[in-house]
């Protein structure tokens, strides 16, 4: 009797769980009936960056909501002990073509961060910034519509070591590494491994001149 209610508890939560993402599959639908402006006021409603591409901000929207839909169905993480009190999610933007060479210089144009409380899934502060290129100062018509960042917004912006340190100073005022622990999340290994990590070595190189 005990295994059969075993069974049957397990077959009940499972079919709780599908109810859920053929839900959030109902809002992935909506998602991609909005439209760009649309699509912005919604994340602006949830403290959400609201400047990319029509492409990044149905996704952005979407990651959000499903993440908000399975923590209220207490499915998010439920058997996964949490490492990091602490998340800054980070998505950069960068210089670009339509086709770039595998030595292209890609510069950070926009540095955004939402910092994330993973025990209250909540969202604690925002620290956002447009970055100066200097390598290739002229954003490319393909880079302006794929970022939806202007020139003006880049020629009036400081350049990345500035940046860099206001975003060190955002750090320190949450006393993020110090007393409390945190980790960087990105969606990928670009924003770490080719846009961070290659601005520095530009920026070291170009120094060095």
């Amino acid at each position: 009797m005990e295994v059969k209610a075993q069974e049957t508890s397990k077959q009940n939560g499972q079919a709780e769980t599908d109810v859920v993402y053929r839900e959030i599959q109902c809002i992935f639908s909506w998602v991609d009936s909005l439209d760009k402006n649309a699509l912005m006021r919604n994340l602006k409603k949830y403290n959400l960056n609201p400047t990319g591409s029509l492409e990044s901000l149905r996704k952005r929207l979407k990651t959000f909501l499903k993440k908000k839909k399975l923590a209220s169905a207490n499915i998010l993480c439920s058997d996964i002990k949490t490492l990091y009190p602490y998340y800054v999610v980070l998505d950069f933007e960068a210089t670009c073509n339509e086709v770039n060479p595998t030595d292209y210089p890609h510069e950070i144009i926009e540095f955004p961060a939402v910092l994330v409380n993973t025990e209250k899934l909540m969202i604690v502060d925002q620290f956002q910034a447009f970055v100066k290129p200097v390598i290739n100062p002229e954003l490319s018509p393909f880079c302006k519509t794929l970022t939806g960042i202007s020139q003006e917004q880049v020629d009036a912006a400081s350049e990345f070591p500035e940046v860099l340190e206001q975003f060190e100073r955002w750090l320190a005022k949450h006393k993020l590494g110090t007393k409390n622990k945190y980790a960087m999340v990105t969606d990928g290994p670009w924003d770490m491994g080719r846009f961070l990590y290659g601005q520095c070595i530009y920026k070291t190189l170009l120094s060095a001149v």
